[in-house]
């Protein structure tokens, strides 16, 4: 895919974390104009080249309570890709919701403005053994993801929601030139794997700067992992979000349930033993 858009803002919410970082590393060796929402600007300083980036705003969600220089951020930028997410310790219900919902609110304030939501696979597989693990570790957290891309698609954004598999910290480029693993794209929630997260972001930036495609992602879900493409849909093939995308699964109920059996076969298999060897 070629660069050929060159003159939009974007504003990479969560740059000192994860995914964050490859994406604002990559948007600098693209020369595209950066700006970034973090919450401790002497650890960005620490990571990027920080005369370099054109924005820079302190903001911590939960606890910063004047949303100015947020607001101004979101003005700024023609495009915003929200890094949030839950951190194990943190608050899911603050990080994978809450952060996301202030940020549509504030952004459909102002016409022509993207939103790139990056979600996680599972969101609507509430009983799978994946989603259980996540949901019991970050109590509730695909829950709060779920809630989070309905609020996105009841907006009035464009938006891009980008569910990756498995994300891995390694970097899946072969050498210094960046010469990345294929991936995979689907749609459906269908499919499961891994991809690392420098991948991740070489694939986001790809979608959102080449003009061959830009149009076509628009009010849309997209699954990527590394793998053969012959195995998934080409990008012609991917459809925009309807009335059918609004994410019905309820992570809350399934992981109590859950829970529940888990505990009840524990106390079986305990009892059996015990009676076993009485």
């Amino acid at each position: 895919m070629s660069n050929q858009n060159n003159s939009k803002k974007y504003l990479v919410v969560g740059a000192t974390s994860g995914t964050g970082i490859h994406l604002v590393n990559q948007l600098l060796e693209r020369n595209l104009e950066v700006g970034i929402v973090v919450r401790n600007t002497n650890k960005a300083k620490d990571l990027f080249a920080i005369n370099k980036i054109s924005k820079v705003v302190e903001h911590e969600f939960g606890v910063t309570i004047n949303n100015t220089e947020l607001t101004k951020a979101i003005e700024w930028c023609d495009i915003i890709i929200s890094n949030l997410g839950s951190v194990y310790g943190g608050n899911p219900q603050l990080s994978d919701y809450e952060s996301h919902k202030l940020l549509i609110t504030l952004a459909e304030k102002y016409e022509n403005k993207k939103y790139v939501m990056i979600s996680s696979l599972f969101i609507t597989r509430p009983y799978n053994y994946v989603a259980f693990i996540i949901n019991s570790i970050l109590p509730y957290c695909y829950g709060w993801k779920a809630l989070a891309e309905n609020e996105l698609r009841r907006s009035k954004l464009d938006y891009l929601i980008v569910r990756p598999g498995r994300l891995m910290d390694t970097s899946s480029s072969k050498d210094k030139s960046k010469v990345f693993e294929p991936v995979l794209f689907n749609q459906g929630d269908r499919i499961k794997g891994k991809i690392s997260r420098d991948n991740l972001s070489n694939t986001i930036l790809n979608l959102l700067t080449d003009k061959n495609i830009e149009n076509k992602i628009s009010k849309i879900t997209i699954d990527v992992i590394e793998g053969n493409p012959n195995n998934g849909l080409k990008l012609e093939e991917l459809k925009a979000d309807d009335e059918n995308s609004i994410i019905k699964a309820d992570h809350f109920k399934a992981t109590k349930q859950l829970t529940v059996i888990m505990y009840s076969v524990i106390f079986l298999i305990g009892c059996y033993i015990i009676n076993r060897f009485r």
